[in-house]
């Protein structure tokens, strides 16, 4: 077990690693938080106070985050159709190109990592991982 969870530990330092230099590859610079935050409206619009509970922040930071995200163009805010009182956050065009970028970067920082491993060790490693992740769908977010 011992030799299991320290191979897991390496292998997350270096997708850890490959992650960070996806993220210091774009153009624009952006924090973790901000990432954190683009990310969860990624799944959909949200209020100030469920996208603070989500990056674990309280709602006072939330609100300068967001006031920075909008000022960059990566967020919008608008009115709930429903309970006009509400105003809801989403993803700017421009904040779904950045994630979109990203992703493609993190996929190719990951293939350069794993282009060394032959097909079949790959393979190997596809079932292991997806047995890592089975029933938990929190491991596969970012």
């Amino acid at each position: 077990m011992e030799e299991f969870v320290a191979a897991i530990v390496t292998a997350n330092l270096h997708l850890l690693m490959a992650s960070n230099r996806a993220v210091e590859g774009l153009r624009s610079a952006i924090s973790p938080l901000q990432l954190r935050a683009l990310t969860v409206l990624a799944s959909g619009s949200q209020r100030l106070i469920d996208l603070a509970d989500a990056v674990a922040i309280a709602p006072s930071t939330a609100t300068r985050l967001c006031d920075t995200l909008m000022k960059e163009a990566l967020i919008v805010k608008d009115r709930d159709d429903t309970d006009r009182r509400e105003v809801r956050l989403s993803l700017a065009p421009l904040g779904r190109r950045l994630l979109s970028d990203l992703e493609k970067r993190r996929r190719r920082e990951f293939e350069s990592i794993v282009k060394s491993i032959s097909s079949q060790q790959r393979r190997q490693l596809i079932r292991t991982l997806r047995i890592l992740c089975e029933g938990d769908p929190s491991a596969l977010a970012m």
